[in-house]
This record gives structure tokens, C-alpha cells and sequence, in this order.
């Protein structure tokens, strides 16, 4: 997603002393600034108040930081804009304040603010948004005179009975009397309706046929579903079929921005999957969860699998892929978590089913070829150190960002992540020289991989038994954090010269320095702060490296290193 700039921070005003923190544990002034509870001051709208702090000469960063550290979060604008505090959103926005910043359930500060029913707010933020999905969702509603058709009139009481009792013969009456076909009104069960979505939902296909040839909206704007979901829910082909011929839009995202075909997928019906492909629908829309179409699917992720009774089943899973694939849907494409649907295959086994409904699917896919399982050569020959075969895998095209696996080695892998585990330097730059993705997640990580003799080595959760164990599991991490793990200082340099992020979390548990600091990892420690590391950015849980070095049993050697570092950025 596209963001904006953020506005340029002000500089200080003031002459007042900047008012110091003081260290929990020791009692004594730290470097570090104590801006107060700045929380406080958005959770209650005190936007005059936050305004002083900043003509103070707080900086939006110390503002942010102060926000974390309160809530482990920075959703200060999306808490504004829920609230419809108008002066507190702009006062943000003007600091710096991203507009197109997502939370946890990615939505934008314009999505909280439609959804709180804050409409001044959320019609400020659609002007300053580049969300072109947000902005699809509210749109209509904020501006309903930008299109026509949006005030409708209440649906005539004789067309709802016809429709309701199925009387195709008056319906055909009361539309050519001149009934409105595009009236809304309220159900039972749904808080707004029309009479082509009353149609569709009981099913009455000819009724429906008629409204559209009479002029019925086949994309209303309901807050409860629309026509062509309904139709997917009441399985119904010809209806989903009638509705596209008539104009329905396969892209119109519903509950929590899932599109039809995510649901036709995750329900893994081929033949309205097929019918949306058809009509265009686009496969690289995403949900609120960050998911595309080809990371669903019902069956994948249900109840124990056993391979000799559903084996079919897991065979029509595997097809419902395929026909993504073969329609251009990409396998190896990540949620926003940084998760391909392979990876989340493999990191959930099932009621201990060892993998097995992970290594079926694969089979099948690879069986099809649509699956490039030279990456898993590329892995092995990674794992080996052997530079020339690595060199000609990746002449020949194998894409050195798909994830491999080399059970019982590894999970989900990436070969950098291969590379760096192993310690091997100079295939660790052949491969970021060959565009591997410095930042890219692995997951379910087994460690002795480095070791080409070992036959069973140790998975993630049998990492407390490691006395390097600090309570953080692998089961996702990126490079850097491998790096931190091995305490390989001269790839960590590697690593961070070709622009790893610092910042980023190396895996579950923070940022690279927090790792290093918590490891007591000195070699990297330095390495990171060599390459720029901020402490007061790397965090972990909402405290940052500086919180940590300065604990009591931290190494006092990292402790004078990072609190050195940490005046640089002050």
C-alpha cells in the first residue's frame, strides 16, 4: 500500500529543559526524555495539552515512542478518529501521524471512523487517505450524491409479498405498473434489503431474471452482504451466473473485506470459483487480514486429517489451487504477515498428524507442476556450501525468495535464511546479489541443519532444552534474527551493508539488538550498533534495547555499549 509522506517534524520552541526520564530500577536520571503520558492526553481528547508538548519541543518520534511504551501499540489515530476528535486528528496528521496507517485488523483511521459513525472525521481523513480499498468501502455512504441511484425509496408492500411467495406472475405485474425495483427495506434478519437481494436469497431465479431486466441495481449498497454473496451462500450457480451477465461486481468486497472468491475458495466450490475467474474477479485483492484468495481454504485447516479416508478430499483442495494458479494467482504470494500458504500448511500440524496433510497437498501440486521443487535442490545445495550448483540453480531460474522444505531439516525456508543458519558468507551474498529478500520470514526453523551429518535435528519447541534458550521460540524469523542467534557478527554485517532492517522484528520476541542484548551476544550487539541499530527503536513487548541493557543481570560490557549508542540519537 501506497503511503504518504509524513509532514516534517517541528523543530523546538521552547526554552523549557527537556524533562528527563528516570531509570525504574536504579532511581537515577537517564538520557532519555519523559514526555509524561502522552496516552492520556489522546485517550481523553486533550488536544491543546499535546499541542504544548510538541511547541515544547517533543519530536513525533519521542511522541511515538512514549505512545508505545504506554500501550505496545501506535494506533494514536486510529483511537482519535474512533473518538470523531476532529482537532486531535488533524493535530496528528500535521506532526506526522501516517493517515494510512493500519492496525492490528488492518483497518485505516478512516475505516475506524466510518465504522464509529464519526462522519466529520472520516470525511477529513478520506481527503488525506490513499487507501483505495478504504476509500471503496465508505465512499457511498459519506458521498451518497456522487452517484446516482443512492436514495431509494421504500419498497412496495405487494412486490415484497410476490417476491416472498415466489409469484412470478405478479411480480411481472407490479413491475410493469411501475413499482420500484430498486427500493430498500428492512428483514427479519438483515437491517437493509432490495428486492433483487430478497429474490436471490430465496432462491427465486426467474424473479430475479425479471427485476434486472427491469432495471434492478445488481451491486446495492446494503450494509449485510450484497446480491452476488448470497448467491454463493445459497449455492446457487445460475443465480451467481444471472447476476455477472447483469453487471454484478465480482471485486466487491464484503464482511471484513472479503470478496466472493475468498469465500468461493475457502468454501472450495470449483464451480463458483470458476464462474468469478471468469468474469474477471482479481486475485490480488486482499481481506482485513491482509489474506489473498489463494490463502484460503476450508479443508486445509479443519479437524484431523486422516489420508486414508480423505484423501479425495484433500485432492480437490489441492485442484482449488491449481485453478488460482493456472488463472495467475501467485503460490508463493505473503500475507501481510509475512506467511505463503505453504509456510501456514507446515507450521500448524494437526492433532499431531506429523505433517502429513501438508506433505499430501505438496505431493499433488508438485505431481501437477505447478509447484518449482528445485528450490528444495536450491536448499540442499545451500545447506552443502556448494557455490557452483547454487550459481547454475539460479541461472536456470529457480527463484531464490520461494520457500523450500527439507524435512527433516527445516520448515518453510528461505535459501538466505539457509545460508545464514549455516554460516556460509559468500553464498550468502551471492544470493542477496541474486535479489533475495533480506527480511523475508521462515518458519518452523529445526535447528542442526547446519550440520550436513545430522539426521534428527532438534525442531523449535525443543528449544528450552538449549541453553542459549531465552524464552522466545523460532518458530518465524527472518535472517537478521538467524544472525543474532548464531552471534555471526561478520553476517550480521553482510546482512545490514545490503539493507536488512534493523528495526523489524527478528522473530517472535523483537527487534535484532533486543535479541542480541538478551543473548548476551556482545560480538553482535556491536555489529548492530556498528550498522546503525537504534536502540531507543529496536524494541521488544514495547520496551526498547535501552530498557533492557540497562536490567541488572545484562552484561555490563553491552550495557556500556548500547547506552553509549543510545546518546547518538537523542
Amino acid at each position: 500500500m501506497a503511503k504518504k509522506k509524513s509532514a516534517p517534524r517541528k523543530k523546538q520552541t521552547s526554552k523549557k529543559k527537556r524533562p528527563q526520564a528516570i531509570n525504574p530500577f536504579t532511581g537515577e536520571p537517564m538520557d532519555t526524555i519523559d514526555w509524561g503520558d502522552v496516552f492520556e492526553l489522546v485517550e481523553k481528547n486533550k488536544t491543546r495539552a499535546l499541542k504544548n508538548l510538541f511547541e515544547d519541543g517533543m519530536t513525533f518520534e519521542e511522541f511515538q515512542n512514549t505512545y508505545w511504551g504506554r500501550l505496545e501499540d501506535n494506533e494514536y489515530l486510529h483511537r482519535a478518529a474512533e473518538q470523531g476528535s476532529l482537532p486531535m486528528v488533524k493535530l496528528l496528521i500535521e506532526q506526522g501521524a501516517d493517515p494510512d496507517e493500519l492496525d492490528e485488523v488492518y483497518q485505516t483511521p478512516l475505516e475506524r471512523a466510518f465504522l464509529a459513525k464519526k462522519k466529520q472525521v472520516a470525511k477529513y481523513l478520506f481527503e488525506r487517505t490513499q487507501s483505495e480499498t478504504a476509500k471503496q468501502l465508505v465512499e457511498d455512504t459519506l458521498y451518497p450524491s456522487r452517484k446516482p441511484g443512492r436514495s431509494l425509496p421504500k419498497i412496495d408492500p405487494e412486490l415484497k409479498q410476490a417476491i416472498e411467495e415466489k409469484s412470478l406472475k405478479t411480480v411481472r405485474a407490479l413491475i410493469k405498473k411501475g413499482v420500484p425495483v430498486n427500493a430498500k427495506f428492512k428483514t427479519e434478519y438483515k437491517s437493509d434489503s432490495t428486492p433483487l437481494e430478497l429474490a436471490v436469497d430465496l432462491n427465486a431465479l426467474k424473479i430475479a431474471e425479471a427485476l434486472l431486466s427491469a432495471g434492478a441495481n445488481p451491486n446495492p449498497i446494503l450494509k449485510e452482504a450484497h446480491p452476488l454473496a448470497t448467491a454463493l451462500f445459497r449455492k446457487s450457480p445460475k443465480m451467481m451466473s444471472l447476476l455477472l451477465e447483469h453487471g454484478a461486481d465480482p471485486n466487491r468486497p464484503g464482511d471484513l473485506k472479503k470478496t466472493c472468491l475468498m469465500d468461493a475458495v475457502d468454501r472450495e466450490e470449483m464451480q463458483f470459483i470458476n464462474l468469478l475467474l471468469e468474469a474477471g474477479t482479481d486475485l490480488n485483492l486482499r481481506d482485513a487480514e491482509g489474506r489473498q484468495a489463494i490463502h484460503f481454504g476450508g479443508f486445509l485447516k479443519s479437524h484431523r486429517y486422516d489420508s486414508q479416508k480423505e484423501k479425495k478430499k484433500l485432492l480437490h483442495s489441492a485442484n482449488v489451487t491449481m485453478r488460482l494458479i493456472e488463472a495467475g494467482a501467485n503460490l508463493q504470494a505473503e500475507t501481510e504477515s509475512g506467511s505463503t500458504k505453504l509456510m501456514k500448511l507446515y507450521s500448524e500440524p494437526r492433532w499431531g498428524d506429523k505433517h502429513q496433510r501438508y506433505l499430501d497437498f505438496k505431493a499433488a501440486i508438485t505431481e501437477a507442476g505447478v509447484l518449482d521443487t528445485r528450490i528444495d535442490d536450491l536448499l540442499g545445495l545451500v545447506r552443502q556450501n556448494k557455490i557452483t550448483e547454487v550459481r547454475k540453480l539460479i541461472k536456470e531460474g529457480v527463484n531464490v525468495n520461494h520457500r523450500g522444505d527439507l524435512l527433516p531439516f527445516a520448515g518453510q525456508v528461505t535459501p538466505l535464511a539457509m545460508a545464514v543458519m549455516c554460516g556460509h558468507h559468500k553464498l550468502a551474498e551471492l544470493l542477496i546479489k541474486s535479489g533475495a529478500n533480506l527480511d523475508a520470514i521462515s518458519t518452523s526453523f529445526r535447528f542442526g541443519v547446519e550440520d550436513p551429518n545430522a539426521e534428527e535435528p532438534r525442531p523449535y519447541n525443543l528449544m528450552e532444552e538449549d541453553p542459549h534458550y531465552f524464552g522466545h521460540g523460532l518458530t518465524w524469523v527472518r535472517p537478521l534474527g538467524v544472525a543474532v542467534w548464531k552471534n555471526d557478527p561478520e553476517m550480521i554485517q553482510i546482512l545490514a551493508e545490503a539493507n536488512a532492517s534493523l528495526m523489524l522484528d527478528a522473530g517472535q520476541g523483537g527487534a535484532p539488538l533486543v535479541w542480541a542484548i538478551d543473548l548476551a551476544h556482545l560480538e553482535s550487539v556491536q555489529a548492530l550498533l556498528n550498522a546503525g541499530a537504534n536502540p531507543y527503536k529496536s524494541k521488544s513487548s514495547g520496551a526498547d534495547a535501552v530498557f533492557y541493557a540497562n536490567l541488572d543481570h545484562t552484561h555490563p560490557k553491552i550495557k556500556k555499549l548500547v547506552n553509549q549508542a543510545a546518546k547518538k540519537f537523542e
